[in-house]
């Protein structure tokens, strides 16, 4: 009789054969030939085998031979089979220290990889989608001047694979830096300061107004601040939520605060209270026009909202939306005509999961994507 090997699957657990057999009834069992070894034999009834003993990612050649009281009939033609494997070790892998993050980067394997492992010190503490690429370990523990060990393991559906080389990581220095507030143009109506600073690891300036000696008061109203946006080493700043009128009192004086982004806390001035800087409080108004477009994100990464400002040197139809990594829409923040300014609008990604998102700011004139990193 004649033995055909119709199937051969390579599984997690095994090699599976299927076969056909036509020829006589008088067939006791079939013989598994694997390679050039007669290997494992089954009963006549049987038309498949699950071979378990596969080494996995390797290629294995097989033959089916049929038996019965005589002997040995005709071996089926060769086949081969390969018993799925878990993934090879992650590759490229380094780390960039930034402020309060240590960001690890690797690279992509080819092949269903389900997720990659972040592992800090021999236990993980992270879990990416396929595609990304990047992790950052934003820890607060994480303490400046310790080195961390990294090393990334891919998952399929064959489990985890071998670990990645390890390497290390640091957070970078924290520097609290030093800031010098000026007034650029008085009022009324519109009142514009600037801040001058030497930063080492700033990634946010926040000032404060200081009345009679107390630490960040305003006119009874609480704390009030104002948020800086970079422009080259000297910033304009406004504030971000709706100024107060004019008769509800002036600035009687700053103390400034530039935040390290690694300690979480910087250097407060004495404070200015001589009165030399004072005025209403400034107001959008006082800002002048963009010269080009662009689009800035602040905070990223972030948890769970994040700001997203465009700049217009001109009304436009605007459209800003936000995608995942597959290209799928996941919001769309703005679609409508805006007149020329500055104009920011909030990402709110509490119902998203963990992981790298592009915000796309696309309009007649101009078109730009950012990258959004969400940790949660």
């Amino acid at each position: 009789g004649t033995v055909t090997i119709t199937e051969v699957e390579g599984t997690c657990e095994a090699v599976h054969l299927t076969w056909t057999y036509s020829g006589g009834d008088d067939v006791t069992e079939f013989i598994i030939r694997r390679n050039t070894t007669r290997f494992d034999s089954v009963d006549a009834s049987t038309s498949e085998y699950f071979d378990v003993l596969a080494v996995p990612g390797v290629q294995t050649g097989y033959r089916v031979i049929p038996k019965n009281a005589c002997g040995d009939g005709t071996q089926s033609s060769p086949v081969i089979g390969t018993r799925l494997d878990t993934p090879n070790a992650v590759t490229g892998v380094s780390t960039i220290s930034m402020c309060n993050c240590i960001r690890v980067n690797w690279t992509d394997l080819a092949g269903d990889i389900i997720s990659y492992g972040i592992y800090r010190n021999n236990v993980q503490v992270g879990t990416v989608d396929p595609g990304v690429g990047l992790y950052e370990d934003c820890d607060e523990t994480l303490v400046f001047g310790t080195n961390y060990s990294y090393y990334v393991a891919a998952t399929n559906e064959c489990g985890e694979g071998d670990h990645s080389a390890t390497v290390s990581g640091t957070l970078a220095q924290p520097n609290a830096g030093t800031a010098t507030l000026a007034l650029v143009s008085a009022g009324p109506p519109d009142w514009d300061y600037s801040l001058t600073w030497t930063t080492g690891c700033v990634s946010r300036l926040t000032i404060r107004s200081l009345c009679d000696g107390t630490t960040a008061d305003y006119v009874g109203t609480g704390d009030w601040d104002y948020t800086l946006y970079d422009e080259g080493d000297s910033v304009v700043f406004w504030t971000d939520t709706t100024p107060l009128d004019e008769d509800q009192g002036t600035l009687t004086g700053f103390r400034l605060s530039n935040s390290t982004g690694c300690s979480g806390s910087g250097t407060w001035t004495a404070g200015t209270q001589d009165g030399s800087i004072e005025g209403p409080l400034p107001i959008m108004a006082g800002r002048e026009l963009p010269t080009e477009y662009s689009l800035a994100v602040y905070p990223n990464p972030f948890n769970p909202t994040t700001n997203l400002e465009f700049a217009l040197p001109q009304a436009t139809f605007l459209n800003v939306s936000v995608f995942d990594v597959t290209g799928r829409l996941v919001s769309q923040l703005v679609n409508g005509t805006f007149d020329a300014g500055y104009h920011n609008v909030s990402f709110d990604a509490s119902n998203l999961p963990s992981g790298l998102y592009f915000a796309r700011v696309h309009s007649n004139e101009f078109a730009t994507t950012k990258k959004l990193m969400l940790l949660k």
